[in-house]
């Protein structure tokens, strides 16, 4: 559907019924799938072959059309399969991270594309394995707080030393 005749563009009247021209009312229906894969209009309405220009316009008019909204509320709210949806947001989550990850235009940031890719490795097993050993030293009244992995080891370990540094300061 890559070449769009803009003759046969569906005029968007506010009807609530589909279209009656099947080929208005297939583009509808493509952008409407389209549209429920990242929730962004524009992307899709590119996807169904519109070039980012006419994307932009179309999809303003195609999401305000009554037919549009209906459809995608049915859709939205339609049972399925438990296995084949987690399966779905899975990859779909994959892939909005790695977009994100590598993404350098307008708006982007180092931090966004860092949080991606920590996010990635997560996913794929590829993070640094926690510490676990508590060992706190004290030097001077000063204690060093080390990475320890929950917090009830890390205030045991605190208490402890805390204990310390009042007694060495007693004697």
């Amino acid at each position: 559907m890559s070449d769009v005749n803009f003759a046969d563009m569906p005029e968007l009247t506010g009807a609530d019924d589909a279209p009656s021209n099947p080929r208005q009312k297939a583009l509808l229906d493509l952008f409407i799938s389209e549209y429920l894969i990242d929730f962004d209009a524009v992307d899709a309405a590119q996807r169904c072959g519109f070039q980012r220009e006419f994307a932009i316009q179309y999809s303003k008019q195609f999401m305000d059309s009554p037919y549009v909204k209906r459809r995608v509320k049915e859709l939205q709210l339609m049972k399925v399969d438990e296995s084949q949806d987690a399966e779905f947001n899975k990859a779909r989550i994959k892939s909005a991270l790695i977009r994100e990850a590598h993404y350098m235009g307008p708006g982007s940031s180092q931090s966004a594309r860092v949080a991606a890719l920590a996010q990635l490795a997560k996913l794929y097993g590829m993070e640094a394995p926690k510490k676990t050993e508590a060992t706190v030293t004290h030097r001077g009244g000063v204690m060093a707080v080390p990475g320890i992995a929950s917090m009830d080891e890390w205030e045991a370990a605190a208490e402890s030393s805390q204990r310390d540094l009042v007694s060495d300061a007693r004697k």
